[in-house]
């Protein structure tokens, strides 16, 4: 029986079975073996400050009673942590709890990719993203984009969390840290 033909109480008894401590389900193992190049000091200055109002990243974060709530990221620290915040799966049963504060986040990857390389300039780390995204979506990913989203977040949070250290790096050595 497919999970679209299931009943909701069938789909949390699957769960529950699968998951019986109510954890997180383990996060795939990333294939991430790209190493980017160190970046110039102002393409490091760049990506660790704040753009202006116009460049934000929208990011939706989607609440049971305000509903779908807008998230505007400001730089490359942001998107890691909002990153980080699309890991969590909920059960239908747990979003549509009475009062529940489950959150269900999600970003556009191919507009964080287009905003890194455009907007933050730069645009090694964009080839990157492109190139962990592929060059298309197979009609199945499209149908379930929650699993092609789920995909790759974790290899683009980490290629985003490695040049945020090396920007970190060139910015310890600036200050002497």
């Amino acid at each position: 029986m497919d999970e679209f033909s299931k009943s909701p109480d069938e789909l949390a008894r699957d769960e529950s079975e699968q998951n019986p401590a109510g954890e997180l389900p383990p996060q795939p193992e990333t294939k991430n073996t790209v190493v980017l190049s160190k970046p110039t000091r102002e393409l490091a200055e760049k990506l660790l400050a704040n753009v202006g109002f116009f460049e934000y990243l929208p990011a939706q974060s989607a609440l049971q009673m305000p509903g779908v709530k807008i998230v505007y990221i400001r730089n490359i620290e942001e998107a890691i942590s909002f990153l980080l915040s699309c890991n969590k799966e909920y059960s239908l049963e747990e979003f549509s709890q009475k009062g529940s504060d489950v959150a269900s986040n999600f970003i556009d990857l191919n507009s964080l990719k287009k905003w890194v390389g455009e907007t933050l300039g730069d645009t090694e780390l964009a080839e990157a993203i492109k190139t962990e995204l592929g060059e298309g979506v197979s009609s199945r990913e499209i149908i379930e984009i929650g699993k092609y989203f789920r995909k790759h977040i974790g290899p683009v949070r980490e290629l985003l969390e490695q040049r945020l250290a090396q920007c970190k790096e060139i910015a310890g050595e600036e200050t002497g840290v």
